[in-house]
């Protein structure tokens, strides 16, 4: 259960916040015929078996982002003290094969080109978020709908 949105959406950064945890929550948490994530997947373990599956060591796909190896390590092990930055998660994305949004998503951040959208809706999508978690129904006709599957 998610605190009180309340207490959450008295600035607008507390509603972005706000926005990406309920966006990755109600995202992620569809049936698995629509291919879910697994929801115990962090933004580090899925980003080092990328990176395992394409075969680059730590040091190797560290130099095709232009970090160090050791802030690379701490991203996949989700120790980080911060989120990286939007052009290293779509640097990795784009060298792992992943999709870029929803591996900004998975790493606590919301794209740019969102941001303002959400701010200037935030009470319609407070609410719009609100009824998708708390109806399961409704959430998968709005998930349908916007992959282009009609009923």
């Amino acid at each position: 259960m998610l605190c009180s949105t309340t207490s959450i959406l008295t600035s607008v950064d507390g509603f972005v916040k706000l926005s990406v945890e309920i966006l990755f929550k109600v995202s992620y948490n569809r049936d698995q015929e629509d291919n879910a994530v697994d929801e115990t997947q962090t933004f580090g373990k899925l980003i080092r078996q990328a990176r395992k599956d394409r075969g680059y060591s730590q040091r190797e796909l560290a130099g095709l982002l232009g970090v160090d190896f050791t802030y690379l390590s701490k991203l996949e092990n989700d120790r980080a003290d911060y989120a990286p930055k939007e052009e290293v998660i779509r640097g990795l994305a784009r060298n792992l094969g992943i999709d870029e949004e929803e591996l900004i998503f998975l790493a606590g951040r919301i794209p740019h080109h969102y941001e303002n959208f959400l701010k200037q809706n935030n009470r319609e999508i407070t609410a719009l978020f609100r009824r998708l978690q708390e109806n399961p129904n409704f959430a998968k006709q709005v998930f349908d709908a916007a992959s282009g599957k009609d009923q």
